[in-house]
């Protein structure tokens, strides 16, 4: 059989060569590098007719150069889509089955117990343990042998192959997006030990397997959920509840505040208004994540940043056309 023959071999039965698995996963990401990067992939999208869809977290514009991403999870796992574990710092995941907990420290503790109909995400290792699925869409060219945490591998360098419709798979974190793509495959077992995806022969995302046993048994406590003491774990309808959408009036006479609303609207602004209820549990995740009272917001008018209410009164030239809904809501 011809190099690349065996090579396929060992990807394609990846998934049969492992019982159990215990690693460190080991990821590092370069945000502006990432950004240019989803940002060219956009661009082609949209020469080519095809829709975007883009989600981002943080305060918007270009990322700093130079601001590096890096992170270590542990993962268990114990047969493929069975029972699986992974921590990462303040970050508990576990699965059996179809039946998952979660936790973190802004979301709390969560589980589909008692609504099983509810799905989430796997242990994350789904593609490396299991590179089976992508070699069917990918072209593949070997490299030279390479060692992985004391593990021997071979160099493999992988492009998408072109499809009409833009279809594409994500290759540990990448996709069309890179310009390249190198696998680290494992000569025994036919893993991925590590992904390595470039942007014009710079790297931009490495995911990495570290400290891998395979086949050693593990304890079935690794597989318990045991959240932090005083967490009550909820179900997801529990966690994204609607969040209660009061009156101007009605948040005035509820905070603790003076709030301040502009004193006329344009015709096409619309108001948005939720309520947040103090306490010791985690408000709905709808509007701000924190503790606070109720907020207000007004869309499609120059309003869109607030006065500083220290500045109302005489001398609050910058609040003109802003009044007290707090004294509307309580007249004397």
């Amino acid at each position: 059989m011809s190099e690349l023959g065996d090579l396929l071999e060992r990807l394609y039965g990846a998934r049969n060569r492992w019982r159990t698995v215990r690693a460190t996963v080991h990821q590092w990401t370069d945000a502006a590098r990432t950004h240019e990067a989803w940002a060219r992939h956009a661009a082609e999208a949209r020469r080519a007719g095809a829709g975007v869809v883009a989600s981002a977290r943080g305060h918007g514009g270009a990322p700093v150069a130079g601001l590096v991403a890096a992170s270590v999870e542990r993962v268990w796992i114990d047969g493929p889509g069975r029972r699986s574990r992974v921590e990462q710092e303040d970050r508990l995941r576990v699965r059996d089955g179809d039946t998952w907990w979660h936790y973190d420290a802004v979301h709390g503790a969560m589980s589909n117990e008692e609504e099983p109909q509810v799905g989430s995400g796997g242990h994350g290792l789904e593609d490396l343990l299991d590179p089976a699925p992508l070699v069917g869409t990918h072209d593949l060219d070997l490299g030279a042998a390479i060692d992985v945490g004391g593990r021997a591998g071979r160099r493999v360098t992988v492009t998408p192959r072109p499809f009409p419709d833009d279809r594409y798979q994500m290759i540990g974190g990448a996709g069309r997006i890179a310009t390249e793509v190198e696998w680290a495959v494992d000569d025994e077992r036919g893993v991925l030990l590590r992904v390595t995806s470039r942007l014009d022969g710079q790297p931009y995302h490495v995911k990495e397997l570290r400290d891998l046993a395979f086949d050693a048994p593990i304890d079935d406590q690794v597989f318990d959920f045991v959240p932090p003491p005083g967490e009550v774990v909820r179900s997801p309808s529990q966690r994204f509840a609607p969040a209660e959408r009061p009156s101007i009036e009605e948040i005035a006479a509820r905070a603790p505040f003076t709030v301040l609303v502009p004193g006329r609207l344009p015709e096409a602004a619309t108001w948005t208004r939720s309520s947040i209820p103090g306490g010791t549990g985690r408000p709905p995740l709808h509007g701000p994540t924190s503790r606070s009272a109720p907020t207000t917001a007004c869309t499609g008018c120059p309003c869109t940043r607030p006065p500083n209410p220290s500045r109302t009164g005489s001398r609050g030239r910058r609040n003109r056309g802003w009044r007290s809904a707090r004294r509307a809501a309580r007249p004397s």
